[in-house]
């Protein structure tokens, strides 16, 4: 499962159609959200923020790659990079707790359980808006930094696995990434 979140925890887009254990990068190009990036983020007005298991674009901003040192600036990015992704993370938790069948699915067909994970989506951003309780009424200040810091792990052990699943680049693809290394560059001189 795939899901994007604003920054209240509600899903803005969730992608169920891949079962079984697929890489994260492969799941972002099978979904129907991978072609429309531009179109959603509006060209240099919003981006989405992935761990280090998506390839970076313009709209799609991931971590720097932490091979031992770093600039302040690309520590401060990667630092509120986590910080503010924590979110997407926070809504799957939330989500868990209160659809614990998630946990446990037990449909047999693979159209059921996708319609069971998109009604707990739909039914979960209706929590929110109806003021129920949100993932920062769960969490504690050290159950926050902790999240942000196993997310800053995650990015490290993310960035392996990434190189070793992608497929050569083509030319396309190389200037894709040199877009969104550039703008994840700019915002990493304002810090």
């Amino acid at each position: 499962m795939q899901g994007i979140c604003d920054a209240k925890g509600r899903f803005q887009d969730v992608f169920t159609g891949t079962p079984g254990k697929i890489h994260d990068a492969r799941v972002l190009r099978l979904s129907l959200v991978h072609e429309d990036l531009p179109t959603i983020c509006e060209i240099n007005k919003y981006h989405l923020l992935g761990d280090a298991a998506y390839p970076i674009r313009e709209h799609l901003l991931t971590p720097y790659k932490h091979y031992g040192t770093m600039t302040p600036a690309k520590l401060a990015y990667n630092h509120r990079h986590a910080v503010t992704r924590v979110k997407i993370e926070n809504a799957f938790g939330l989500l868990k707790q209160r659809f614990r069948q998630l946990r446990y699915v037990e449909f047999t067909t693979v159209d059921k359980i996708t319609q069971f994970i998109v009604a707990c989506c739909v039914l979960h951003n209706i929590c929110l808006e109806a003021g129920d309780c949100t993932v920062d009424d769960l969490l504690t200040d050290a159950e926050r930094e902790e999240r942000t810091e196993d997310l800053d792990v995650h990015n490290r052990g993310n960035q392996a696995e990434l190189q070793a699943s992608q497929p050569s680049q083509t030319a396309r693809e190389g200037a894709l990434r040199r877009l969104g290394e550039l703008k994840r560059d700019n915002l990493a001189q304002l810090f």
